[in-house]
């Protein structure tokens, strides 16, 4: 199959030596016809048949793709980038799309190294509203090294990656992961990385969110080889119901270093016993948010250290007072035995407890926790898939019963400057993830987002072409909207003129604008604030 590619030559002669030339590759952008990567991919060989070793395919920043195929790559690197780096708030959008029997197919099952950079993927969803699928990105080869940095990984009911080969190194920075688990439905499965039972050589997640999942942080169960080294290094966990725990060592590793996390209501799930299996410490019939499978002589036997340093581990009022008129504990361990004979001395340090108040997060899960103990056999649970507002409008059938819709344009970590985390960092500076607006001191945040004009709603988004704009003024301010293609280019004004205190609404036909499917924004401006909007249209 013929390919349309851009390639540019990194490489050159250097000293007499020929250098390995960086190849990329386009993959376009066809709003109209969004392109499958899995056959661009496998279809872009060299004379003899085989793949490149040197290339990165680089995906439009705010376009469409889709995974309708199973992608392997044995024996080469399989690099997807967005072409802007830098602009890390409009990324790639990834997502997984029925063929034509209406079948979701699998979607990595990597053979080859996996290079990941600012893109936002959609891994087990199939119909909307159903169940994920499980598994989705599944490490097939041994030895492979799996990077993921500064993306968005949303919607598995297994683990992303999930392990199924030794000798992995995985290296994950400023990435959120969100959304794993099943839908209003009791399971295991949520969990972010899973180890399974497969021995890791490298396990390193740094900066990065990971929120609303069903099970573990970490999971490692019955591997008899111990893992190398494991760090989690300032991130920031909550929504994690962790009905068999939190982080799972497995059969134990040579270091481990937990530093400079937040971690809110860890294991929400409390010592009931039908959320209690899958539990290999010594002190099994407890649960705990740090374990480790085995007893004194087998963890000795690894010759395993602990580095836990600077962490806040925290339950919030509503969480505790539940567990005491409904748990037998009040609270859930912090540390197995194990982990805290290993840890010793250093464990005077390697926490404190401070609630935290985050500037715009999805609802904590409370509602599910409460479900879930009246009923664990029961499918109408609270839902702990967060969705976007814009998804009740668009698929009012599908999504208009959810009871914890969110606008993902607000998402913010940030919390006060005046707590002990803010300054509680190994380095004087802040504990959690530290990225996009999460970085910002909260008094910043909360002076963007408390300005005149209040979050803008859109719907339906998607639209097939009627779209509708809501919006807030506190006072008389002269505003702006503008419609703008994905280059940048201003096709319409939807909206202008000095406008009086109150709530504005502004209906507009897309279809009078513009003909092709695809990604677009609106622009709103006022003097006191600006905010872009995502827009999706599907003609017909």
């Amino acid at each position: 199959m013929k390919q349309l590619f851009t390639t540019m030559m990194l490489g050159a002669l250097l000293f007499g030596g020929a250098v390995n030339a960086q190849r990329i590759v386009d993959i376009p952008n066809q709003p109209s016809d969004p392109v499958d990567i899995v056959p661009f991919v496998e279809n872009d060989t060299l004379a003899d048949g085989s793949h490149d070793l040197n290339t990165i395919y680089q995906l439009e920043n705010g376009g469409v793709y889709l995974f309708q195929s199973r992608l392997s790559n044995p024996g080469w690197p399989l690099r997807l980038h967005a072409k802007d780096l830098e602009n890390t708030a409009l990324k790639p959008f990834i997502l997984r799309f029925p063929n034509d029997d209406g079948s979701f197919p699998g979607n990595i099952r990597p053979e080859g190294d996996v290079e990941l950079v600012n893109l936002w993927m959609t891994w087990g969803e199939g119909a909307p509203g159903a169940n994920h699928s499980w598994g989705i990105f599944r490490v097939s080869a041994d030895s492979l090294r799996i990077s993921i940095k500064d993306c968005i990984m949303e919607k598995d009911r297994g683990g992303i990656p999930q392990l199924r080969a030794n000798g992995t190194k995985i290296f994950i920075e400023n990435t959120i992961f969100r959304s794993l688990g099943n839908r209003k439905i009791l399971q295991g499965n949520g969990r972010g990385v899973d180890g399974r039972n497969f021995w890791i050589d490298s396990l390193v997640v740094k900066n990065s969110v990971f929120h609303n999942l069903q099970d573990r942080v970490f999971r490692s169960q019955g591997a008899t080889i111990p893992h190398n080294y494991i760090e989690y290094d300032q991130n920031t966990i909550f929504n994690q119901m962790g009905r068999h725990g939190a982080f799972q060592f497995g059969f134990g590793a040579k270091t481990v270093k937990i530093t400079n996390n937040i971690i809110e209501n860890p294991t929400m799930f409390g010592m009931t016993p039908v959320f209690n299996d899958e539990q290999f410490q010594v002190d099994n019939d407890n649960k705990f948010v740090f374990t480790i499978d085995g007893d004194q002589n087998r963890v000795d036997s690894i010759g395993t250290t602990f580095t836990f340093d600077n962490n806040n581990i925290y339950w919030t009022k509503d969480v505790l007072d539940y567990y005491a008129t409904n748990d037998t504990v009040s609270q859930i361990g912090i540390f197995s035995q194990e982990v805290a004979r290993k840890i010793g001395a250093g464990i005077d340090t390697a926490y404190f407890s401070e609630v935290l108040e985050f500037s715009n997060v999805p609802v904590r899960l409370t509602p599910y926790l409460i479900d879930a103990y009246a009923d664990p056999a029961s499918t109408e649970m609270f839902d702990l898939i967060v969705e976007p507002n814009s998804a009740a409008d668009a698929f009012p059938d599908v999504f208009g019963d959810y009871e914890n819709l969110y606008d993902f344009q607000s998402f913010d970590i940030g919390y006060s400057t005046e707590s002990a985390s803010f300054t509680a960092a190994t380095d004087g500076g802040s504990i959690g993830a530290r990225f996009g607006n999460f970085g910002l001191p909260v008094d910043d945040v909360l002076s963007m987002n408390d300005g005149l004009i209040e979050t803008i709603l859109v719907y339906p988004n998607p639209s097939q072409g009627a779209i509708t704009f809501r919006y807030q003024l506190e006072r008389m301010e002269e505003v702006s909207m503008t419609l703008i293609d994905i280059n940048g280019r201003e096709i319409t004004v939807l909206d202008s003129g000095m406008k009086a205190s109150g709530s504005h609404e502004v209906q507009v036909d897309l279809s009078k604008y513009i003909s092709d499917y695809g990604v677009y924004f609106a622009t709103f401006k006022s003097s006191s604030k600006s905010q872009t909007m995502r827009l999706v249209y599907i003609n017909q």
